[in-house]
């Protein structure tokens, strides 16, 4: 009888099986599982580190968000405001009551957004809390969009001390996060595609966590270039 037809195998595989004492070389389908449970723990592994990154950087957010409403609220409760040049030089405006009024609503918008908005990406509220989900939505992109333009309106009244790189860095910002949340609210509320929802929702979310990477930029210059800044007054 002559002996049964195997059909083509990859010649590693195959190789690898000779190498094993195999008698037979492994068949198609077995190739394609092992693949495709390989891919499947790469996927696993690439999930987990995502998100170990995904609630560091959230979790850092919140302290950031909390640190700076507690500060700030402080300052606006008492009318404080010189106390910012503790944090910032140019930030309070002795000639611009409005430029101070705005940074206020500004930061204490932002303090929101940096605490609330991670409860947006939480899975389990979305499946079992939809309606708490869509107003803490609804409630976000409304104070992202005028904390932004507070923050944009600011730079243009007064300018920023640190040259015209940051003034158009932080308008580039502002404008961003604008964007993204109004795009945010239209792919839900107009055109009803959830997918194209959830991918500028992603968006807003990544602008939200660079306003914070920003200022963590900022504390390594100041730490690394002390005397530099305290004689140009580039904060």
């Amino acid at each position: 009888m002559a002996p049964a037809e195997v059909g083509p195998v990859n010649a590693t595989t195959y190789l690898l099986s000779v190498d094993q004492g195999s008698d037979n070389p492994p068949s198609d389908s077995s190739t394609k599982d092992d693949a495709t449970t390989t891919q499947k723990r790469r996927h696993a592994k690439l999930s987990i580190k995502l998100l170990i990154m995904f609630h560091t950087l959230w979790g850092c957010c919140i302290i950031f968000g909390v640190y700076a409403f507690l500060f700030y609220a402080k300052t606006a409760i008492f009318h404080a405001f010189p106390a910012w040049k503790m944090t910032f030089p140019d930030l309070y405006q002795a000639s611009s009551p409005a430029s101070n009024w705005l940074i206020v609503v500004h930061i204490f918008l932002g303090s929101f957004l940096m605490i609330v908005s991670p409860t947006q990406y939480l899975k389990w509220i979305r499946r079992n809390h939809i309606e708490m989900h869509r107003w803490i939505g609804r409630i976000t992109l409304i104070a992202a969009s005028i904390c932004a333009t507070c923050a944009m309106i600011k730079i243009f009244l007064v300018g920023s001390a640190q040259g015209y790189h940051a003034f158009v860095g932080n308008t580039l910002l502002g404008l961003t996060v604008l964007v993204c949340a109004v795009f945010t609210y239209y792919h839900v509320a107009i055109s009803k595609n959830i997918e194209l929802h959830a991918l500028w929702a992603w968006r807003f979310g990544a602008s939200l966590v660079s306003v914070f990477l920003v200022r963590c930029l900022i504390m390594i210059i100041l730490l690394l270039h002390t005397e530099y800044i305290t004689t140009t007054g580039f904060l």
